[in-house]
């Protein structure tokens, strides 16, 4: 239960925005940084709240937006050892595919020191990131969403002047039985726009998405080149075991 009536205030105004800073809440609870920090070290720890360094949000539904800095810092050791796993497969002067997940946004550490490759993304925090890196890329352009990525027709028409060599990507869910799944409308119709200019698809995915389905279908296992994940075996039916690559975030 709350302790206080500032705590209650920072669970009504969650409510209602979703997601706050501890900034934020600060500012409308008239709470200094340190107070507000313990409110909601407290709050999580009673499973009222999720925290991440900047802020806190209220444990989401499948269909809620959350914050792409946010997704950032869920299981990040479990998405930077899976991307650098898969970043064996990117080879010299490559033309690769990345989404809006925040999963892909580690692999550009790995990229930015392979000659020649070139990237293009609909996501804005992955272009930034690039250009930090000195990698060549696009951006797709389109409209751009409050996840900080592009979608829409254009983007769809921008992808298509490209044949990738690999397109990574991951989602907010893929099933026991292989169905990838997420629960943008708009961003999913840029992700198959993707995985249809390219040869080969590489699905990224830490074990929290695992044996989940979200409201908008993307494809099925069975037509993705690989899957590179930190869940273990038993979470997976029906689904080629060589198609799967099992990684572990410990190493």
């Amino acid at each position: 239960m709350v302790k206080n009536e500032r705590q209650q205030q920072i669970l009504d105004i969650l409510s209602k925005t979703t997601y706050a800073s501890v900034e934020h809440l600060a500012e409308v609870t008239y709470s200094s940084l340190p107070t507000i920090r313990r409110d909601l070290n407290y709050l999580a720890e009673q499973g009222y709240v999720v925290r991440n360094h900047g802020g806190v949000m209220l444990p989401q539904d499948p269909s809620a937006f959350i914050p792409a800095d946010f997704r950032r810092s869920f299981n990040y050791k479990h998405k930077k050892a899976i991307c650098r796993a898969a970043a064996k497969l990117i080879k010299e002067h490559m033309l690769i595919f990345l989404d809006e997940s925040s999963t892909t946004q580690f692999l550009i550490e790995y990229i930015k020191d392979i000659k020649g490759v070139t990237v293009v993304t609909n996501s804005l925090l992955a272009a930034d990131l690039l250009n930090q890196n000195h990698v060549n890329f696009y951006c797709t352009g389109g409209k751009i969403t409050h996840s900080n990525c592009f979608t829409g027709v254009l983007t769809e028409r921008f992808i298509r002047l490209f044949n990738a060599d690999l397109f990574f990507f991951s989602s907010h869910a893929i099933s026991a039985d292989g169905i990838i799944s997420d629960n943008s409308e708009f961003e999913s119709y840029a992700t198959v726009a993707m995985i249809e200019q390219s040869k080969h698809s590489v699905y990224l995915c830490d074990e929290s998405k695992v044996d989940k389905k979200s409201l908008y279908m993307i494809t099925d296992a069975q037509k993705i080149y690989k899957i590179y994940t930190t869940a273990s075996p038993d979470r997976f039916n029906n689904i080629p075991d060589d198609k799967i690559v099992f990684v572990n975030a410990d190493k």
